[in-house]
């Protein structure tokens, strides 16, 4: 005999759809500058009169929004609100910040402190050199784990025994002709940055510029923060590492037990 359909779980289970729709189409929107209606349609699965009721719902809560032509939508004010609210609640930022400023300042730099979520690197603060800004990253910024300066900084902290954790595996995608593309090779440099405390990235994710990043744990969270300016001789950036990894463990050797963990062993 049919059971009878509990009409209330029907219900619960399309509204949760509904919201897995909508937070995928953020998601999509997040890489791309606008999209049309067809593309989301068509990146997300989605038919026709489901994602644009669903961006309507979007549009009228700020979430997203339309070009100046309405042919194409945009991610909405409200997030960069959500956003700023988010980041100024993690009190590892504003314990940091000054250290990281007075290094901006020293080397004439642009610092980024990143988190690690779903096995990318988000930017959750920057602070912009004095002589100039490296334009390539925004607040929210996602920077890939095996060719950013924070992301093998922090790959450096899950080596040697735990590196399959972080979901890093081949492929790995190609940003310019100098990308680490194999697994052996990232291995191998993760194993030095592990061994002297700070990573160093030259042009792997961004042509003409390089930098430098340092990793630790924070009430369980990976944070790393990371030195980042034009090219310049390996040389100077293994100085910016160190005196970047000295500065980080001395802040956390402050800090005392509300750090869970510092940098490297």
């Amino acid at each position: 005999m049919r059971q009878p359909v509990d009409e209330g779980l029907k219900y619960m289970a399309y509204e949760l759809r509904s919201l897995e729709r909508a937070l995928e189409i953020l998601g999509y929107l997040a890489t791309v500058e606008q999209a049309t209606l067809s593309e989301v349609c068509e990146v997300c699965d989605i038919n026709s009169t489901t994602c644009l009721r669903t961006m309507r719902v979007m549009e009228r809560n700020g979430f997203v929004r339309r070009s100046p032509d309405g042919k194409h939508y945009l991610l909405g004010l409200r997030l960069a609100e959500l956003g700023t609210l988010a980041l100024g609640r993690i009190d590892i930022v504003s314990l940091i910040r000054p250290l990281v400023r007075g290094l901006t300042e020293e080397f004439r730099v642009t610092a980024h402190i990143g988190l690690l979520r779903d096995g990318m690197i988000t930017v959750i603060d920057k602070i912009d050199s004095p002589d100039g800004f490296v334009r390539y990253s925004l607040l929210g910024t996602r920077m890939p784990m095996h060719c950013s300066g924070m992301g093998k900084a922090i790959l450096a902290l899950f080596w040697p025994d735990r590196l399959t954790e972080t979901g890093v595996k081949p492929p790995l995608t190609r940003f310019t002709r100098d990308t680490i593309t194999d697994m052996d090779w990232l291995a191998a440099d993760v194993a030095r940055c592990a061994e002297r405390g700070f990573s160093i990235e030259q042009e792997e994710w961004q042509p003409g510029y390089g930098c430098t990043g340092a990793a630790f744990v924070f009430n369980g969270d990976y944070y790393a923060v990371s030195l980042s300016g034009v090219v310049v001789p390996a040389s100077e950036l293994e100085q910016r590492g160190r005196r970047l990894s000295i500065a980080l463990r001395e802040f956390l050797q402050k800090q005392g037990s509300s750090l869970s963990q510092t940098l490297y062993s």
